[in-house]
C-alpha cells in the first residue's frame, strides 16, 4: 500500500512524507537539472510539468479512494481521508511549476480535504528559490501556514558545485537562505559528506559549515555520496589531482564538519536544528531513528547523539568516539540521557501509529478493489490515469 495515488516514479520522497496522513501528488516528471554528476535518480527521464487539469483530477480521485479506505480496523469507523492533514508536492524542483497553477493545486487540495491540511512540503533548488517572485511565499502561506522546502545544497563551496555540475554558488545559496528565512519558510537542507573527495575535502567542510550556520535550517540531512556508476565516479577516476575518500575518512570529515560548525557564529536565537546522517545502504525508514540533535547558543553547539542509531556497529563506535573527542563540542551525559528518553517516547508513539497503519494495509486490497469497481469506469470516461501501486 503506502503510495496509493502517488506513483513516486519521478520523485525521491523524503521519509517523513511517507506517512499515511500525507496527500502526495506528482507535479513533475524528471528533473530540469539532469547535469548533476552524482545523481542517479532522474537519468533517462525527460523533464516536464504535469498539466494542471490532470493534477486536479488526481486530487479528486485520491479523495474518493481515501474516503473508502479504512484507517486501522474497520471497526474504528475511520478512513484514511479523515487522517490527511499534510500535503507533499512531488517534483525534482517543484518551484519550477507555474506559480498560479501551483497555488491553485494547494487551494484545491485543502478544500477537498475539509481544510484539514495545515502543512505543505516540496523540493526546490537554489536557483528556483531565487527566481520565484517575492510575494509567492506570502500568498502560499495565506492558504497553508506551514511551508517546508527540501533543498539540496550539497556543499557551500562554489568550485565544488561547478566540479559536480550543479548550478549555483556559495553567494547564491546564502541569498536563497536569507530569502526563505525572511518569509519564515522552514528549511530542510541536504549536504553530502565526502563530496569532491580528497581534492576538495578542506574547502567542502569549511564552506558548507559556514553556509549551514548562516542559513540555520530547521532540519539538516547529511548524506554520503553514492557514486557507483555515475558520471561523478568517472570524473574522479580521470582526475589526476583527485582520489576517493575511504569510509573512515568520510566519518572523520563528518566530525570535522561539526567541529567547523561549532566555530562559526550562530544566530543568537538558533532554533535547534535536527540533523540525520544516512550511511550508504541505509533504508529510508531507518533514517528518522539516526538523529543528531544540535542546540545552538552563540558559538557553542551541543551535539546529542542517538546512541541507538542503526549504523554498522564498527563504524558507529569509531563515529561516536570521533564526534565526542572534539573539544569544541559541549558534552553532557545527563542531556544525552534526557534526549534519548524523549526519543524512546516518540518511538513508542510511532509504534502505535504504525500498528494502525499495518491494520490499514491488511484490509487495503479488499477496500481498494471495491473503490476501483466504482471509480475505474468513471475514470476511463474522464480520461484520468490512476497511478496505483
Amino acid at each position: 500500500m503506502g503510495e496509493l495515488i502517488y506513483s513516486g516514479a519521478y520523485t525521491d520522497v523524503p521519509a517523513v512524507e511517507r506517512k499515511i496522513s500525507t496527500l502526495r501528488l506528482d507535479l513533475q516528471y524528471g528533473c530540469p537539472s539532469v547535469g548533476c554528476s552524482f545523481c542517479k535518480f532522474y537519468q533517462g527521464h525527460k523533464f516536464s510539468n504535469r498539466p494542471l487539469e490532470e493534477v486536479i483530477n488526481t486530487i479528486e480521485t485520491s479523495r474518493e479512494i481515501y474516503r473508502h479506505t479504512p484507517f486501522g480496523s474497520p471497526r474504528d469507523d475511520q478512513t484514511i481521508y479523515t487522517q490527511i492533514d499534510h500535503l507533499f508536492l512531488g517534483g525534482a524542483d517543484t518551484l519550477r511549476y507555474p506559480a498560479d497553477d501551483f497555488l491553485k493545486i494547494v487551494t484545491e487540495s485543502k478544500a477537498r480535504f475539509e481544510d484539514r491540511i495545515h502543512r505543505v512540503a516540496f523540493y526546490a533548488t537554489t536557483n528556483s528559490i531565487l527566481d520565484v517572485s517575492e510575494d509567492f511565499f506570502s500568498r502560499l502561506k495565506e492558504i497553508i501556514p506551514e511551508v517546508v522546502i527540501y533543498w539540496g545544497i550539497e556543499t557551500g563551496n562554489t568550485e565544488l558545485l561547478r566540479y559536480v555540475h550543479k548550478r549555483g554558488s556559495k553567494e547564491e545559496v546564502l541569498a536563497a537562505g536569507e530569502k526563505l528565512n525572511k518569509q519564515e519558510v522552514k528549511i530542510s537542507a541536504n549536504v553530502m559528506i565526502g563530496l569532491g573527495e580528497k581534492r576538495f575535502a578542506a574547502q567542502h567542510v569549511q564552506d558548507t559549515a559556514e553556509v549551514i550556520a548562516k542559513i540555520n535550517p530547521r532540519w539538516l540531512n547529511i548524506f554520503p555520496r553514492d557514486y557507483t556508476g555515475t558520471t561523478y565516479e568517472k570524473n574522479v577516476l580521470s582526475d589526476s589531482d583527485n582520489s576517493f575518500l575511504s569510509e573512515e575518512e568520510c566519518i572523520q570529515q563528518l566530525a570535522d564538519f561539526f567541529g567547523s560548525l561549532a566555530k562559526n557564529t550562530l544566530p543568537e536565537k538558533h532554533i535547534g536544528t535536527i540533523a540525520s546522517y544516512s550511511p550508504v545502504g541505509m533504508k529510508m525508514e531507518d533514517m528518522a531513528q539516526n538523529l543528531l540533535f544540535l542546540r545552538g547558543d552563540n558559538c557553542t553547539l551541543e551535539i546529542l547523539l542517538n546512541l541507538e542509531k542503526k549504523l554498522n556497529a564498527d563504524v558507529r563506535s569509531d563515529y561516536q568516539r570521533t564526534i565526542f573527542s572534539s573539544p569544541d563540542i559541549l558534552q553532557s551525559e545527563e542531556l544525552i540521557a534526557k534526549e534519548l528518553r524523549a526519543l524512546q517516547e516518540v518511538l513508542q508513539r510511532r509504534k502505535e501509529y504504525n500498528r494502525k497503519q499495518a491494520e490499514s494495509e491488511a484490509t487495503y486490497v479488499k477496500w481498494r478493489n471495491r473503490a476501483l469497481a466504482v471509480l475505474l469506469p468513471a475514470a476511463a470516461v474522464a480520461g484520468v490515469a490512476l497511478c496505483l501501486s
